[in-house]
């Protein structure tokens, strides 16, 4: 459970949480508006809200495992894209592809795994999961502020790829 809660307050607080704090460097740079830029995540959760019911599939069929690790394998990829795009197709682009990372490890199919795993017990386990996931914008927004105190936003974005790849990718495999 603590390995899963690890994994969840990195991929909501460096996602959801994070996203707003892009928005400023990003417009600056690129003078799009307010709403064209936090559309993205806007189009990214319709897309992750759209994939759930096949993410749930995948796991009474396969289990969690492969299809979590492949979420933040792909999370990583994705990030490391949108530190490069240089339009607002490419930015939507990116996040319509993230929102398909996002329906494979966020809450949904991390509950699924505990259901399964913990059949008896798996209230208690999907309450302790959202205790710790709790504190994703804890983590997030002054890890992501601080770093972007220190950075530009397209590096911030490879450090947040790099957690991804180190923390979130070998829980989602091994636990």
């Amino acid at each position: 459970i603590w390995a899963l809660g690890v994994a969840q307050v990195v991929s909501w607080g460096t996602l959801y949480y994070g996203f707003p704090l892009f928005v400023v460097p990003m417009q600056n740079e690129f003078g799009w508006s307010l709403e064209a830029l936090n559309g993205a995540l806007s189009a990214g959760l319709l897309v992750s809200g759209l994939c759930t019911y096949g993410v749930g599939a995948w796991i009474d069929r396969y289990g969690g495992r492969g299809l979590m690790a492949c979420g933040s394998l792909g999370t990583a990829l994705l990030l490391l894209a949108w530190s490069q795009i240089t339009s607002i197709t490419g930015l939507y682009v990116v996040w319509l592809l993230l929102g398909a990372c996002l329906a494979a490890i966020l809450y949904e199919p991390a509950f699924m795994v505990l259901g399964r795993h913990f059949t008896s017990d798996a209230r208690r386990a999907v309450s302790t999961l959202t205790l710790i996931a709790g504190f994703a914008s804890t983590f997030g927004i002054p890890l992501i502020e601080t770093l972007l105190g220190h950075f530009a936003w397209r590096q911030v974005l490879l450090m947040l790829a790099a957690m991804h790849l180190l923390v979130c990718l070998p829980i989602h495999w091994w636990f």
